[in-house]
């Protein structure tokens, strides 16, 4: 069963947060809209397409990538069909497939993480068939599976990869073509099929690496995000490194931070994937840095900098951010303490009070208000 974590929404992290990733995605409307939403158990049709949606990974349940990958390692195919457990006419297509594959849910709660996992598996060619949603209750869902085989054929354009990845929409015609078609949560097991496994341990271990770690604990971004940075980890080894591309409106993002930043470490305290991170040397020096392959572009750290030191990018490159193995740095400096309330701070000439004790000097009734609401204000 499907299970909303509404703590883990970016709604009850950051009161402006203008997230909708899942607000229309439910085929049988068993989500509600709200600041965070609610999920009507009882109406839920396990469809699984809100797992991968969710940049945070408020909803879990035991999804189908981890089957369909240890299926694909098991089988001795280099091209595959990809089927919902709703397929009305599983078996008419004309194809180069060797098998089908046929999965729990839609094809929608796979994610771009897992179609790429699939081709650092790799496979030749992988067929999402989404020729019968027109038939099927969670029919509004093709157009998300269109979107996540998309954007992951974008991340594959720089090894020239997009080709792997292949939709089909309209429903064949002519012959069926004869193949295997196997259930991934049930794939047949015979004696041969062991000692295949012992030739393909490779392939195993590699399924296994990428879903390793892909379950959400504390602060890391989603499910599907960890399984995309798994794989294109995969992805470099195993092809050379090509031409760098845009990634903006995949939710990669760009952070710097001015001088103007003053090591209050906000920023760092409230991220909900600890893309940023804050740290102190005996209370006398602070390194603040920057870990492109977590960050989800929630913007909630731009909401929360009361001096406004933080830029967002949202045209990053797939070089920033899966060529950058360790954390970039944003800015480092020397701690001082605020003459009136003792917290630290960055050490700045002619600076002695923190930020929020020199404005309550300057306008003793006045009232600070946050940049999210500033600026709400302003517009």
């Amino acid at each position: 069963a499907v299970k909303l974590d509404q703590s883990r929404c970016l709604h009850s992290i950051d009161k402006f947060s203008k997230c909708e990733d899942c607000f229309n995605i439910c085929p049988v409307g068993a989500i509600t809209r709200g600041s965070p939403p609610s999920l009507v158990e009882d109406s839920c049709a396990t469809c699984l397409a809100c797992l991968p949606a969710c940049p945070l990974g408020a909803y879990t349940a035991d999804d189908a990538v981890p089957a369909l990958l240890n299926c694909v390692a098991r089988v001795e195919a280099t091209q595959i069909e990809l089927l919902c457990e709703n397929h009305s006419h599983p078996e008419l297509i004309e194809s180069p497939a060797d098998v089908a594959i046929r999965v729990r849910g839609c094809l929608a709660g796979l994610g771009m993480g897992a179609y790429l996992a699939l081709i650092a598996l790799e496979l030749e060619r992988v067929i999402v068939r989404v020729d019968a949603c027109q038939e099927c209750a969670w029919g509004t869902l093709q157009s998300r599976i269109k979107d996540q085989v998309q954007d992951a054929q974008r991340l594959l354009l720089p090894w020239e990869l997009t080709d792997c990845l292949h939709i089909v929409e309209n429903k064949p015609k002519g012959e069926p073509s004869e193949r295997p078609m196997w259930d991934a949560n049930n794939p047949p097991l015979s004696r041969r099929d062991l000692f295949r496994m012992a030739t393909r341990q490779g392939a195993v271990a590699a399924a296994r690496a990428i879903t390793s770690g892909s379950e959400v604990k504390g602060n890391q971004p989603g499910r599907d995000r960890l399984r995309v940075i798994n794989a294109m980890g995969r992805i470099k080894e195993l092809h050379k490194h090509c031409d760098s591309l845009s990634l903006e409106g995949l939710d990669f993002v760009q952070i710097t931070v001015t001088e103007e930043c003053t090591a209050c470490g906000v920023c760092a305290h409230t991220c909900p994937t600890s893309a940023i991170t804050f740290t102190t040397e005996s209370n006398e020096s602070y390194v603040l840095s920057f870990l492109p392959q977590n960050c989800v572009g929630c913007e909630v750290c731009l909401h929360v900098c009361a001096v406004d030191a933080i830029r967002i990018d949202h045209q990053a490159t797939s070089d920033f951010v899966f060529l950058s193995e360790t954390p970039i740095l944003l800015q480092e400096g020397d701690l001082v303490r605020c003459q009136k309330c003792n917290t630290h701070m960055a050490a700045k000439p002619g600076e002695r009070y923190c930020t929020l004790c020199d404005y309550r000097l300057k306008n003793p009734f006045g009232s600070v208000l946050p940049p999210a609401l500033k600026r709400a204000d302003d517009g």
